[in-house]
């Protein structure tokens, strides 16, 4: 058992206060005037994502049962191919400002972890998909 969970925190209280850091680290990028600020903002992003997914891939190994794992590990590793289309659009969508397209990259990171952080333990995946 994890400190957070021993605490009686649980790990999703910690995943949603990483989720406010990285927004909150795109704001100081959008907002930087110097250089210093703009790697601050790139360290707090980075510390922000390490504390958001050590607890995320340990709730896929205690959480998620058994049979639905390789799902679940197919699902995660869309992450990145996905964030790399999406960013793509990003920087093809010139009408959107740069606050604007910074905004939407932990709005979509909020929107995507939203199901997991309000769901409680018991995920089954394959309910999701109406398989269950």
């Amino acid at each position: 058992m994890d400190r957070a969970v021993a605490r009686g925190c649980g790990r999703r209280r910690g995943m949603a206060i990483a989720t406010v850091g990285t927004a909150l680290s795109y704001i100081g990028i959008t907002l930087a005037t110097s250089s210093s600020t703009i790697i601050l903002s790139a360290v707090i992003f980075q510390l922000a994502v390490n504390a958001l997914l050590a607890p995320l891939l340990t709730i896929l190994a205690d959480e998620i049962p058994d049979e639905e794992k390789g799902v679940a590990g197919g699902l995660l590793s869309l992450g990145a191919p996905s964030a790399s289309g999406v960013s793509a659009l990003l920087i093809g969508a010139t009408m959107l400002g740069d606050g604007a397209r910074f905004a939407i990259v932990p709005l979509a990171m909020a929107a995507c972890l939203a199901p997991l952080l309000t769901l409680g333990g018991g995920i089954s995946i394959l309910a999701v998909r109406g398989r269950h």
